[in-house]
């Protein structure tokens, strides 16, 4: 239907434009003022978040015991060494994290009998767009890495980055791609953008839900660097969704853009990977004109 203030086309299930926030005509409101829907809408993302977190935590206390008990007949033990397990553990933990979280969402969603994809927007993408975005999102990380390079960031900043980093590039490869890869992507973008982004979007219209949704995204990160990196990227990640309504074009770009972390080389010539970086900044600018490009209609 088509709002009756600014004129945009919105989506049949929408109460309110998606662009301006005004209630549809011959949409239900159930007698809930817009003030009640964006407290809703911020209510949502504060559970998702806490769910996120809780199971996060609840996995970490489960294998500190597992770590505990394994390491007990061989003597003490000290804060170091189960930091360091926790450490080594970090992507096999982001796994089953990832896969209890959406395990329980799931279940929420179908006992209100409903269905975690549809709410989420699991809905088909075009694969040539998808296939786009991955290959936008492997070059979007390198040139991620030289804009980083070339910003005078705080030695500190960087510090607390690499620490980050470095937790997660200890386990092996193929349990690598399957946390940054795989269960991230889906996970994340299953909540931040088909469950928080649709929510505020539908509550506030498209502006505040990019900005509330990215900054949720971001406080979620660890460090300062990955929370102003996540913050973009949610941006971004929301307006592909917004774009194709579905969210497995976003996550064929997280995911692309997570595996381009695990190729980039140590060591390699600094002129020959500042060449590299500027490369992929090409690609990725005429992988954006694939993604976001109108279909010519013909009449």
């Amino acid at each position: 239907m088509y709002c009756h203030n600014c004129g945009k086309e919105n989506r049949d299930t929408s109460n309110y434009c998606t662009s301006c926030g005004t209630l549809l005509h011959g949409a239900v409101s159930a007698n809930r003022s817009r003030g009640v829907r964006i407290l809703g809408a911020i209510g949502t993302a504060l559970l998702c978040c806490a769910l996120f977190l809780a199971v996060q935590y609840a996995v970490v206390f489960v294998w500190e015991l597992k770590y505990i008990a394994d390491m007990y007949p061989y003597g003490s033990m000290n804060i170091d060494d189960i930091s360091s397990a926790l450490s080594d553990a970090f992507d096999y933990i982001t796994i089953i994290a990832d896969a209890v979280t959406l395990f329980i969402l799931a279940i929420f969603f179908r006992l209100r009998r409903s269905s975690l994809a549809k709410s989420a927007g699991w809905q088909p993408a075009p694969a040539s767009r998808a296939a786009a975005a991955a290959v936008t999102g492997l070059a979007m990380q390198f040139a991620v890495v030289l804009v980083i390079a070339l910003l005078p960031i705080p030695e500190s900043v960087m510090d607390s980055h690499a620490d980050t980093m470095t937790a997660m590039t200890s386990a092996p490869v193929y349990i690598r791609l399957l946390s940054a890869s795989v269960a991230a992507p889906v996970l994340e973008e299953t909540m931040f953008r088909g469950i928080i982004y649709r929510r505020c979007r539908d509550a506030m219209g498209v502006p505040a839900a990019l900005i509330l949704s990215a900054a949720v995204f971001a406080v979620m990160h660890g460090d300062l660097l990955s929370g102003v990196n996540a913050f973009v990227f949610g941006l971004l990640f929301a307006l592909l969704y917004e774009r194709f309504d579905s969210v497995l074009v976003p996550m064929a770009f997280h995911a692309g853009f997570n595996t381009a972390a695990m190729l980039i080389p140590d060591g390699m010539d600094s002129v020959l990977f500042i060449a590299l970086c500027f490369a992929a900044a090409g690609v990725a600018v005429i992988g954006f004109y694939l993604v976001f490009r109108r279909e010519n209609k013909i009449s």
